[in-house]
């Protein structure tokens, strides 16, 4: 582990740039890893960071968990902009979704307004409370275009709770401006939850500005981060209206007062956190996080959006067709371009890629690459080669 990736958020002198963090996948040998939008490996600094964790629990010396959790929530708080109190440790964006739709209270008038294409996550939530109490569950429906903020607007009336929906789309890779979109649902009081798997880490995002009310996401993408802990920031007034998903011993007010019964929950998002969590996988979030801001945003940002256009601009020029919609401005672009072509089948180009270890998702009749910022030029030449071999 570099020795000034500590966790704290600072790496002091050390120099931390694309360069640095494409040095630090050793395990990937001669494979080209264009898969963030499924799950990162793991990079060298983050795995430094668990072994490390996990040799000081077999020691006396082992921090306590609650004061690292806490330490964690700072660093995430920082990464969105968002008041730490309102942050919530979970296992997975999921877990943060169901936090607010189990714990909302909501009448069988009531409705929520989700996107059709949308990752799951986003949707069946709702649908399960769906299921048990009647709630009104809307699907705006896209098609081949824009999430338009427009169609949503004119779904909402004075029925409706919650619009949730992904920063970015999944397949298309298309990028919502939830910063407009978030102005308006807080205009008519309408609480705004975003998943922010397919964006956090390749993107900065300021939850205050933007005018979200819950933001949930985990970490295994473009943030580079490790399986099992992930986290749910809510506002502050709202993570008081819901009460415990799993009520246990460390969600109540005085969490450490275990010989007194006295179910008054936490004031702020420790009402949310059962248990223990893994100070392993706390600690190599840590330093993924650390990383990225070592990194800069802005520098990640135009890493991210100069891989996907470059991508996007050869595949057109092979006579791919791109999920739509295509062109899009800068801010509708993410790390994610999905393709297919006219003249060659999905099991082909999967194929070819395979052939020439190109690291990628299928998801339906779409290839999908989704480079990371310090994925090189020589990368994206190496895909494009194993494509236009194809077609």
């Amino acid at each position: 582990m570099n020795p000034d990736l500590d966790g704290s958020g600072s790496s002091g002198t050390s120099r931390v740039d694309a360069a640095f963090v494409r040095s630090s996948f050793p395990g990937l040998g001669d494979t080209t890893f264009l898969d963030h939008a499924a799950a990162s490996p793991l990079p060298q600094f983050s795995i430094d960071a668990l072994v490390d964790m996990g040799r000081r629990l077999g020691t006396a010396d082992s921090p306590n968990a609650l004061d690292y959790a806490d330490e964690l929530r700072i660093d995430i708080a920082r990464l969105i902009n968002g008041d730490p109190s309102g942050v919530a440790l979970t296992r997975s964006t999921a877990h943060g979704i169901a936090l607010l739709s189990n714990g909302l209270d909501l009448a069988p008038t009531d409705n929520v307004i989700v996107a059709e294409g949308d990752y799951p996550t986003a949707i069946y939530p709702w649908m399960a409370r769906q299921q048990r109490t009647g709630l009104d569950v809307r699907f705006v429906r896209p098609g081949n275009g824009p999430v338009a903020i427009d169609d949503i607007l004119e779904m909402i009336d004075k029925h409706t709770r919650v619009v949730c929906l992904a920063e970015v789309m999944f397949v298309s890779g298309y990028r919502v401006d939830i910063a407009a979109l978030g102005a308006e649902c807080r205009e008519r009081g309408i609480i705004f939850c975003v998943d922010a798997m397919q964006s956090i880490g390749a993107f900065d995002i300021d939850v205050r500005s933007s005018n979200v009310d819950v933001l949930t996401s985990g970490a295994v993408k473009w943030l580079l981060g490790p399986n099992g802990v992930s986290f749910c920031w809510m506002r502050s007034d709202l993570v008081q209206q819901l009460p415990p998903l799993i009520p246990g011993a460390l969600t109540v007010r005085n969490r450490m007062d275990f010989t007194t019964i006295d179910p008054v929950w936490a004031p702020d998002a420790h009402r949310f956190e059962e248990t223990w969590l893994p100070l392993p996988e706390m600690a190599a979030l840590r330093t993924s996080i650390s990383v990225a801001r070592e990194v800069g945003f802005a520098a990640i940002e135009k890493g991210v959006r100069a891989n996907a256009r470059t991508l996007a601009d050869a595949l057109v020029g092979l006579g791919a067709e791109l999920r739509g919609p295509w062109p899009r401005a800068d801010h509708e672009l993410s790390g994610i371009v999905s393709f297919s072509h006219p003249n060659t089948s999905a099991d082909v180009l999967a194929a070819a890629l395979a052939r020439a270890r190109v690291k990628f998702s299928r998801r339906g009749d779409s290839i999908r690459l989704s480079p990371h910022y310090y994925n090189t030029s020589e990368d994206l030449d190496h895909a494009i080669r194993a494509i236009s071999a194809a077609v």
